[in-house]
């Protein structure tokens, strides 16, 4: 962690793949960095959005990537190509999450979406839930269910 902070002052975010244990750190250019424990520089660095990475999340071979302007974006990293980009919900994405049978939440302020069909071209909107006098600060889906907790400035 500290090689990182050198390296790296205006990291984001960070998340690690489960499939392969690669860290991804999300970093205020936009770019996002691969790294392994056997290589002392990035293994891989990908240009995913223009403005700053507000959030991400990988699942194996997917990555979901999201901007300080609201924009977020699907990756194939197999290919490091992207599948499909999104235009903005009007704030700051805040938190992402892949559940194990392959839906997406996206998050801001006080909004979650759960999207599915995230190998096409435009993901289909699955669900969409208001949270009324609290903002969402996290969210995160649990093991082998569909149930995706929120966390909220509340408690």
């Amino acid at each position: 962690p500290m090689i990182l902070c050198f390296k790296f002052p205006n990291a984001m975010c960070m998340q690690q793949n489960p499939r392969n244990a690669v860290m991804h750190v999300g970093h205020s250019s936009g770019q996002v960095t691969l790294w392994t424990p056997n290589i002392p520089e990035a293994a891989i660095t990908m240009q995913c959005q223009h403005a700053g990475i507000a959030a991400m999340a990988v699942d194996g071979f997917a990555m979901a990537t999201s901007s300080v302007d609201g924009r977020w974006r699907l990756w194939d990293l197999r290919m490091m190509d992207r599948v499909s980009s999104s235009g903005t919900f009007g704030g700051a994405v805040c938190s992402m999450s892949f559940s194990q049978t392959g839906l997406l939440s996206v998050c801001n302020s006080h909004m979650v979406r759960v999207f599915r069909n995230l190998n096409h071209s435009e993901p289909e909107l699955y669900l969409k839930h208001r949270i009324i006098g609290e903002d969402i600060v996290s969210a995160q889906f649990r093991p082998f269910e569909d149930f995706c907790i929120l966390g909220r400035s509340g408690g």
